[in-house]
């Protein structure tokens, strides 16, 4: 039913094991070492001439200056991947070379000649590599780097996070289309976490319905639990692109419903002003058992609304003061106690069901079973607020609640900042008791992120056609 995975087990791309710099710290500076023969950005190596920069003239020693700023990034961590010659890059390495025989040391015997000097200007004049400078120069100085350049947003990204800078920036460059970003981080996972991620892909086709990936490395977030219930990056970056590379490895891709959130990424932390709503975000009232998205269809999209998502993946960054576990009942212990006939009422089209209250308008769905039949089993919709439309249906709810309550089934999950906690949405139940936020900035605080199967991921209704990661 469950599987706990302990990073500490699992070596890393240096083969050495995880250090006090921690799993997810060196997992994402591993993946950015890799990101320039993967990101779109660096879609012009086939083509380096079809960036268009400004036709600006630069100073010569404007070009050392800024040049001297970009080396010791490019030729440290990406030269020694054999850039070939004829690449961006390549070019930008044997640039550097040119530019360093201008700076000719006094003290040598011999110093380079003139002729030799205008043979190499010439090679800058007839290469396009002379307008990279310009657009370093031009744009780097006045710090409005150009979204669609290579250099920008190479230099950028990865001078910032060396830096833990502008965080949020970071994300918006490298996480622009979330499922791309999670392929990226999944293929880092699986060339330098190999027995990690198969421990995880064991679990999956274990039909574990639970994954709990512990973080043995004592993390303590030094970021503040938000509270109007927006998402703040910074602090929390590796954490997001370990959550992403855990998807991917779950042959998953994240989704977001429109109407929920604008971010894919969900604060799920005590917001000040919800004491009226149950949603995750108000620790004023219980959330009862439940499966999220309830109100959607199972499978296929059916009256304008895309599906139930396979996955709720769970990061942690404050577990609280009051370390409340997360809640959750198996569907198997659930069937295992249920007679054919309450099956049945379970699989009748008689219940009402509800969205949450996080969307930003009510969403009713009727004529709704809670027990829907598949090859191998059933899935479950159950929601214990869900409004029964008959006595029949009634009854089912309340042997349900009888059955939910039963604290030997009940299975608690204690977490700590770091870990990852997957829940298979259609196969169990979950649910979180109110609490008393101390509003001290170390209230309890997880980020959320829906996922779904690669298989179904074409079920969604496209909310945006250019951004199929959100669906309505």
């Amino acid at each position: 039913m469950k599987k706990e995975i302990h990073l500490k087990n699992f070596d890393i791309a240096d083969d050495s094991v995880l250090s006090k710099q921690g799993f997810e710290e060196k997992f994402v500076r591993g993946a950015l070492a890799d990101f320039v023969p993967y990101m779109d950005v660096y879609h012009t190596l086939e083509n380096p001439r079809q960036d268009k920069f400004e036709n600006e003239s630069v100073e010569h020693t404007e070009v050392l200056e800024q040049w001297q700023t970009l080396q010791n990034w490019l030729v440290s961590n990406f030269m020694k991947y054999d850039v070939c010659e004829d690449t961006d890059l390549g070019l930008i390495y044997k640039l550097q070379q040119v530019l360093e025989s201008f700076k000719q040391d006094e003290s040598e015997d011999e110093p380079m000649e003139h002729t030799e000097i205008l043979e190499q200007g010439q090679i800058l004049q007839n290469s396009f590599v002379l307008d990279f400078l310009k657009h370093i120069v031009s744009d780097f100085i006045k710090n409005n780097v150009h979204k669609n350049t290579n250099l920008g947003l190479i230099y950028k990204s990865l001078l910032q996070m060396e830096a833990k800078e502008n965080s949020n920036d970071i994300l918006n460059n490298f996480f622009e289309n979330p499922h791309k970003s999670t392929i990226f981080f999944k293929n880092s996972l699986e060339k330098t976490c190999i027995d990690y991620v198969k421990e995880i892909k064991d679990a999956v086709n274990n039909n574990a319905k639970v994954i709990h990936i512990k973080d043995t490395d004592n993390k303590n977030y030094d970021v503040l639990t938000p509270y109007n219930g927006e998402l703040e990056v910074t602090g929390i970056e590796n954490l997001i692109c370990h959550m992403y590379g855990v998807i991917g490895v779950i042959n998953s891709l994240p989704i977001l419903y429109k109407d929920e959130d604008k971010n894919i990424i969900r604060a799920v932390a005590p917001r000040h002003n919800s004491y009226n709503e149950r949603s995750s975000q108000s620790p004023f009232n219980d959330l009862d058992w439940h499966v999220d998205a309830a109100y959607r269809p199972m499978f296929e999209k059916a009256n304008n609304l895309s599906p139930i998502v396979d996955y709720l993946v769970f990061g942690i960054v404050h577990k609280g003061h009051e370390n409340l576990p997360i809640i959750y009942v198996g569907l198997e212990d659930i069937l295992n106690q249920l007679s054919h006939n309450d099956i049945l009422a379970g699989l009748s089209k008689e219940f009402t069901i509800t969205s949450a209250d996080s969307f930003s308008h009510k969403i009713s769905s009727h004529n709704m079973p809670l027990l829907v039949e598949h090859s191998s089993g059933y899935y479950s919709r159950i929601k214990l607020d869900a409004i029964p439309e008959t006595q029949k249906a009634q009854n089912f709810l309340n042997n349900i609640r009888e059955i939910v309550d039963q604290k030997l089934i009940q299975n608690h999950v204690y977490v700590n900042p770091g870990d990852i906690v997957i829940l298979s949405n259609k196969a169990v139940l979950h649910k979180r008791d109110k609490y008393t936020p101390k509003w001290d900035g170390k209230d309890r605080y997880f980020i959320r992120m829906y996922a779904v199967k690669e298989a179904n991921i074409k079920q969604g209704i496209l909310a945006n056609s250019i951004k199929p990661w959100i669906w309505t």
